[in-house]
C-alpha cells in the first residue's frame, strides 16, 4: 500500500511540477467560460441551466482586481 501512495504522490508532483499557477487575463476568459459551461449540465456547481457567453462575463472578469479578488488560472509549462 505504501508503495502505491509513493507512486501516486510521485505522479501528482511530476504534474504540479510542470505547471504555473497565475493571475487570468482577459484572453484566458473563453477557456474559463468554456470550463463553467462544461459543469451547467451536472448542477453539482452552478444554478445555471443554460451556456453563458463569454460577452456576458466580460463585465465579471473586470470585477475581479487580482490584488483584491483574483482568477486564477492553472497552465502547463
Amino acid at each position: 500500500m505504501k508503495y502505491i501512495i509513493d507512486v501516486v504522490i510521485h505522479k501528482v508532483k511530476g504534474v504540479l511540477d510542470s505547471m504555473i499557477i497565475r493571475n487570468a487575463c482577459q484572453n484566458d476568459l473563453p477557456a474559463i467560460v468554456d470550463i463553467y459551461n462544461s459543469t451547467i449540465p451536472s448542477r453539482m456547481v452552478t444554478a445555471d441551466t443554460s451556456p453563458v457567453t463569454v460577452a456576458s462575463k466580460v463585465a465579471w472578469f473586470h470585477e475581479h482586481e487580482p490584488e483584491k479578488r483574483p482568477i486564477w488560472v492553472m497552465e502547463g509549462v
